[in-house]
């Protein structure tokens, strides 16, 4: 019998395996998915984007019924294998609650600084390349990021300068790619580009196979959980369900971390027992979060994009406020995208010809826009007959177009003729988060300010579900950072109890 099962491979999960192998606890992993094979197509954007060749099969339901293709990867390392590997920190205030016009932004139940130093190892786990020197918003830290910025190619660095010409300050992004790496299996964009070990800092390549070197930790692969088995008298966790070949298998352990991402954490606890399991609060499964973003394209005639990889540089100016002098919560984010081509283009645009896509994307520059999406109970995963539903309605929207005016003026000023906009569609969330949140008040929350459940004392949590907040940040470094911080926790007071 394991000391410890993990479920889930992801960011989440395999960063919490990492933080306790050295423990010497005995620790199974159990892994949905399978490990991302080498294959052509990898690299080949109809494949990804036009034939949807690694999207899962496994359909979600939304509040009317309607069945979509779900947002999740299932594979070793998660959907960290397709992410565009931006690793940033929450800005201090994003911990301390923040009011915005359509709501408010709880409190997280520690603050920035209590966090830092697991950034910090965060940090050097996923090998973060970046300059901390650049960013107007950048938090306190310690110590400067592992490696120097990613370079920006020649027409990215063109862009870079008529936007500090405007008055914007563009930072180098914090990054978990090894660039040289990366480009000697093809030349294209890491960014919803899947990496079979080859330069993405993923949570296969930073955390999962370095955990599995230690000879107590093992991972079992095509183990799809199914629900978790609780004591008689309901406080305990002993034992996990899976599926695996075909049969259904049972595995008891002293602790359980869950880790399968927000919306399938949330389903295996709300399986797991009438009313859900850890549920004591009524809140598991709600408050949803995802960003709210969108792809903003411009056009420059006199521009010519011959990048390979592009996303190099983001832009805080808006972040703490609506731009110089301006009163307010503040925006957003706004980062440039991977190189997106006619061939991706024409995913979204079927009724263009490609070469004409092709064309005008010669002539662009894409950037990814990100605001905050606000916690709200009535935004909720149910599982209902096994079907895992999204009852979910967009929030915070105001902020969202001002950021996107406010950016649409920078850009005419720095010559750019005219812009494009596409609003990313919800039923297929990405940075999800919020469904199994931290707090102090077991009323209020399900888990504590380390993870754990109030209501099963051997029961963690370290996916970006426990988000209290969804910040306007990518969210892969504080999943890591937190699920050191509770690996930590786990180790040195729950293991030698």
């Amino acid at each position: 019998m394991p000391d410890i099962v993990i479920i889930g491979s992801g960011v989440g999960g395999a960063t919490a395996a990492l933080g306790l192998a050295s423990s010497g606890a005995n620790i199974t992993i159990l892994e949905r998915g399978a490990q991302l094979p080498n294959i052509p197509e990898n690299r080949d954007a109809r494949a990804i984007f036009q034939g949807a060749h690694f999207r899962s099969a496994e359909p979600w339901y939304d509040e009317r019924g309607k069945p979509f293709l779900g947002g999740n990867y299932y594979n070793h390392g998660g959907n960290s294998k397709f992410y565009g590997a931006v690793l940033s920190r929450f800005r201090q205030r994003d911990f301390d609650g923040i009011s915005y016009l359509e709501g408010d932004v709880p409190a997280w139940p520690f603050t920035y600084g209590e966090m830092a130093p697991w950034y910090d190892k965060a940090e050097q786990t996923y090998r973060v390349r970046g300059s901390a020197s650049e960013d107007p918003t950048e938090p306190p830290r310690s110590m400067p990021l592992p490696f120097g910025p990613v370079p920006d190619e020649p027409v990215v660095a063109q862009v870079r300068q008529k936007l500090q010409a405007v008055g914007l300050r563009p930072f180098s992004l914090p990054l978990g790619i090894d660039i040289d790496a990366w480009l000697k299996h093809g030349k294209t964009s890491w960014d919803g580009f899947p990496d079979a070990r080859t330069g993405k800092m993923d949570a296969e390549t930073c955390a999962l196979i370095p955990a599995l070197a230690f000879p107590n930790v093992k991972l079992e692969s095509n183990a799809r959980v199914q629900r978790l088995l609780r004591s008689s008298d309901g406080t305990r966790i002993e034992a996990v369900e899976y599926v695996q070949d075909g049969q259904t298998k049972t595995l008891r352990a002293k602790f359980f971390v869950l880790a399968g991402g927000a919306i399938p954490s949330a389903a295996i606890l709300l399986a797991s027992a009438e009313g859900g399991l850890a549920n004591g609060s009524g809140q598991v499964g709600r408050n949803l979060m995802s960003h709210n973003t969108s792809a903003l394209i411009g056009f420059d005639r006199h521009l010519t994009n011959d990048a390979v990889y592009q996303k190099t540089f983001g832009i805080n100016d808006f972040y703490l406020s609506a731009g110089p002098g301006a009163n307010g919560p503040g925006l957003g984010n706004v980062q440039l995208l991977g190189r997106v081509s006619g061939i991706e283009l024409k995913a979204n645009v079927r009724y263009i010809p490609e070469q004409l896509l092709q064309w005008f994307s010669r002539h662009t520059m894409d950037f990814f826009i990100m605001t905050e999406d606000l916690p709200d109970a009535s935004n909720r995963v149910r599982v209902d007959q096994g079907k895992t539903i999204l009852d979910w309605r967009r929030n915070n929207e105001s902020v969202h177009r001002e950021l996107i005016a406010q950016f649409r003026l920078r850009l005419r000023e720095a010559g750019f003729q005219f812009e494009v906009t596409k609003l990313f569609d919800r039923r297929s969330p990405s940075h999800q988060c919020g469904t199994i949140r931290m707090g102090h008040d077991a009323a209020l929350a399900p888990l504590d300010q380390w993870g754990r459940a109030f209501d099963c004392a051997n029961l963690f949590v370290t996916d970006a579900s426990t988000f209290v907040s969804s910040a306007a940040v990518n969210p892969a470094l504080t999943v890591a950072a937190l699920a050191l911080r509770t690996a930590n926790h786990i180790r040195t007071t729950e293991l030698k109890a």
